[in-house]
């Protein structure tokens, strides 16, 4: 195998991916609450985005490890806004049927205006984040953090 080239990147880049981070989470709680949502926290709103996807007609609710990785939250962090949720009535807890260690979570379906009003909240964080990109760059920026996120998975693992 031949050598591996050592890119410097910009001492800057990890500082920049978590202002990035910090920033988008402000501003998606601002429009959260610019739509009139004032019980869900940007973080819990990333939980419901999770459950959204994976709850199509077939497909058993989510267990908890698995929303614990698809979040990257810890299980303790995500157990306090499951709490939450289900406080509020958007989640309930199911316990597993063949394994008293595992709980499933499942939508109760008073998320369902919120799913919808969260699309707008991710169209509109799109227009914020990606304005005066092209398509191209768009693709290429979003590859390039897929590869990011691979690899820090991995690492993390």
């Amino acid at each position: 195998m031949g050598k591996q080239l050592k890119i410097q990147p910009s001492k800057l880049s990890g500082v920049s991916l978590a202002r990035v981070h910090l920033l988008s989470v402000r501003t998606i709680g601002r429009l959260l609450r610019q739509s009139g949502i004032q019980e869900i926290s940007p973080e819990q709103a990333r939980i419901l985005n999770i459950l959204w996807r994976v709850n199509v007609t077939g497909v058993p609710p989510i267990s908890i490890g698995i929303l614990a990785r698809e979040t990257q939250l810890s299980k303790p962090t995500l157990t306090i806004m499951l709490n939450r949720l289900e406080k509020n009535g958007y989640v309930q807890r199911i316990p597993s049927k063949t394994d008293r260690r595992v709980v499933f979570i499942e939508r109760t379906g008073k998320d369902r205006n919120l799913e919808k009003l969260y699309v707008n909240i991710g169209e509109k964080m799109s227009e914020i984040s990606y304005k005066g990109f092209t398509p191209k760059e768009i693709r290429q920026f979003e590859n390039c953090l897929e590869r990011i996120l691979k690899n820090l998975i991995e690492y993390d693992q």
